[in-house]
């Protein structure tokens, strides 16, 4: 069958060529009717845009690219779900590419992603290498956004106030355990966020009037589940276990309350757990933890609409954005 044509989708619903470029680029409003009429045609049609000629068209292929360090933890997870919420409610695309944190595979899907002509890219990697940064930024007319690596003078970020959220869970800390030890899992070093939270979290308790000297920061591999249970086993194998432990994200915490759980401990009553981004499985865990929450979907849905609104301009750096946190007490502490 010949491939149906917009001149056709035209001549079905009764419009001009331009309405129906208008309703399927969404370029203009459209009134209600025709909006429909059109849509109708492009049902009964099955007419499918020629994406190739629109791009070559518009120099634009409505497709914005997404760099991840890991699609499969469930905080880049919710933050790629609103990236993706944003980019279809703008009419965008998103493509993903999935780079492990490894910075060799960034620089390989940023190639890839750069081939198929990408309209913008996100970032959201804790490889917070110089020489990736100045690679991205270096490329004409791309707006980049980079979410949860801090601040970067060179790009637009979009991060949650990492040093603020460690904070609140100092002081709550300080007013529960005052003269109990208090340690803090904090994740590998050099990590932006992670060293912003346990930062936060000594300036907390310190301002609530706690003995610093009481508190221990402990920096394990990485950020995931195994990382917190192999790094509070080996806590544990110590004999000297605090009062409460402040791990900086979810996944550290739930890994340490496993570990924890099967030598025998009883959370709250032998040992407090506060964790950090209020993951949903953190709601489920037993018993549900204390956490600090930042909105992932936000950041993700501020992160495309910002790269998206910068798309065609100069990239203005004083749009990096910071959003704020707030302490969720559950029965882990």
């Amino acid at each position: 069958m010949k491939r149906k044509t917009i001149s056709d989708v035209a001549r079905v619903a009764n419009v001009s060529v331009s309405t129906v470029s208008h309703v399927v680029n969404r370029t203009r409003h459209v009134e209600a009717t025709t909006n429909f009429r059109v849509l109708r045609a492009i049902e009964q049609l099955n007419f499918v845009p020629n994406s190739i000629a629109q791009a070559l068209k518009s120099d634009r292929t409505k497709t914005i690219g997404m760099v991840v360090a890991s699609s499969t933890n469930p905080f880049f997870a919710q933050v790629i779900h609103g990236v993706g919420e944003e980019c279809n409610r703008q009419g965008f695309s998103l493509i993903l590419a999935n780079c492990g944190d490894k910075l060799d595979l960034l620089t390989t899907h940023l190639q890839t992603l750069l081939a198929k002509r990408i309209d913008g890219l996100i970032v959201m990697t804790t490889n917070s290498s110089i020489e990736f940064f100045d690679h991205i930024t270096n490329i004409n007319n791309l707006p980049v956004v980079a979410i949860d690596t801090g601040q970067n003078k060179k790009l637009c970020t979009v991060n949650d106030d990492s040093f603020y959220g460690g904070s609140l869970v100092g002081k709550y800390l300080a007013t529960k355990n005052y003269s109990k030890t208090i340690f803090c899992i904090a994740g590998p070093v050099g990590h932006p966020s992670s060293d912003l939270r346990s930062k936060g979290f000594l300036e907390g308790l310190s301002s609530s009037g706690y003995p610093l000297y009481k508190a221990k920061v402990f920096h394990s591999s990485g950020l995931g589940l195994s990382d917190g249970y192999n790094l509070t086993k080996n806590i544990i194998d110590t004999k000297a276990l605090p009062q409460s432990i402040f791990a900086v994200n979810d996944l550290l915490a739930i890994g340490a309350i496993s570990a924890l759980n099967q030598a025998g401990y009883k959370i709250p009553q032998d040992i407090s757990i506060v964790g950090y981004d209020n993951i949903e499985i953190s709601a489920y865990t037993s018993p549900p933890l204390t956490t600090v929450e930042q909105k992932a979907e936000n950041l993700g849905q501020v992160a495309a609409n910002l790269v998206i609104q910068n798309l065609g301009n100069s990239v203005d750096f004083s749009q990096s954005i910071t959003l704020t946190s707030k302490l969720i007490v559950r029965q882990s502490s």
